[in-house]
């Protein structure tokens, strides 16, 4: 990402904020119907997306329904994507939404300009389209521009935008507009995506990185982008997670968490592991830390979200599912990205909202 985000180490504030429901003077429409618990978020740069106990997906924020591209009319409460049902994982762009389906293929929909519906073509298309010859998929990552996947067989692929080589496949092309391997196996057990670089985890513990380096993203000392995975210098260090945003970060097996980029180029230690960190999530200029309830924020506080079992971090919005298949959302709300009904001057907010499910 292109903003700089300061690098502090937070500590813990005297009073957290806490939860604000989204009631009918915050804009949610109280005649709705209750709508069913969900059992995963998702974030892009600009919209969010959750996958429901009854198969369906409801996104909400700009270009999550079925007017895709209409800009001016964004969604700020969630609405259900037609003809997506029974999906495994979500990956939210920017104007891009992808989701790994039962039977291990990939769909995808929203803007196609950089090859990143990976059907062959640059179409836009507000209805989901295959992605094309990818099957036995296991996970799926989403940038801006472009997507990942990995396999059942231990390889990586990826579509869309290359154009900071983020792709990873050893080109210098512009784009791909169907996924192209990164050769392998590659040994990935997990993927992250930031807007203009990719990073992955490997079996072994320890992070990769690759394509625009311009901030430091992709770890490896220097700021020079990277066209193939690259180690990222953390001698002797292991972790379970890998995130990417403008920054990239390894939640480590100790529970704390390191960052690089923003203008530093190796790893420094942003949340200490005496918080007990079991999660952490990096979108746009937004990176956050769990433990438990408590959700911490580079640059943005920390707020109580009781009973959360998941983050998952936008361009300057948080969103957090509870145990009970609530999620609640905080920041920047100028396109009813929080999904509470608001949208505009004035709809941010400090404090998570229910979105209005």
């Amino acid at each position: 990402m292109k903003r700089v985000v300061a690098l502090l180490l937070l500590t813990a504030c005297p009073t957290l904020p806490g939860i604000e429901d989204a009631g009918s003077d915050a804009g949610f429409d109280a005649g709705r119907p209750p709508g069913p618990p969900a059992i995963d978020v998702a974030t892009g740069a600009t919209h969010a997306c959750a996958r429901m106990v009854d198969g369906t997906v409801r996104c909400w924020g700009c270009y999550c329904s079925g007017g895709l591209l209409q800009t001016l009319t964004p969604d700020s409460l969630p609405v259900t994507i037609a003809g997506v049902r029974d999906t495994k994982q979500l990956a939210l762009g920017l104007d891009l939404t992808c989701a790994l389906m039962q039977n291990d293929t990939v769909k995808c929909w929203g803007r196609g300009g950089a090859g990143q519906l990976g059907n062959g073509a640059t179409d836009d298309s507000d209805t989901a389209v295959d992605v094309a010859n990818l099957t036995g998929v296991l996970e799926i990552a989403a940038g801006d521009r472009h997507v990942c996947a990995r396999k059942n067989d231990g390889t990586v692929w990826c579509w869309g935008d290359n154009r900071e080589r983020q792709l990873g496949d050893g080109t210098v092309v512009a784009q791909q507009l169907e996924p192209a391997s990164l050769g392998g196996p590659f040994g990935a057990s997990q993927l992250d995506l930031g807007k203009t670089h990719s990073c992955a985890q490997r079996a072994s513990g320890q992070p990769v990185c690759w394509g625009d380096n311009a901030q430091g993203q992709v770890g490896d000392g220097t700021m020079m982008s990277r066209n193939t995975p690259t180690p990222v210098m953390l001698p002797g260090v292991s972790g379970s997670r890998v995130t990417a945003g403008a920054l990239s970060c390894l939640l480590r097996d100790e529970r704390g968490v390191s960052c690089w980029g923003g203008g530093a180029a190796t790893p420094v230690e942003r949340f200490s592991s005496d918080g007990g960190w079991v999660e952490v999530a990096a979108g746009g200029a937004t990176v956050c830390a769990r433990a438990g309830s408590t959700v911490s924020c580079l640059d943005a506080g920390t707020v109580e979200v009781p009973n959360a079992v998941q983050l998952a971090a936008g361009d300057r919005y948080t969103c957090a599912r509870t145990d009970g298949g609530q999620v609640f959302c905080w920041g920047k709300n100028d396109v009813g990205q929080l999904g509470d009904g608001r949208q505009g001057a004035g709809a941010d907010s400090d404090v998570p909202v229910k979105v209005g499910f």
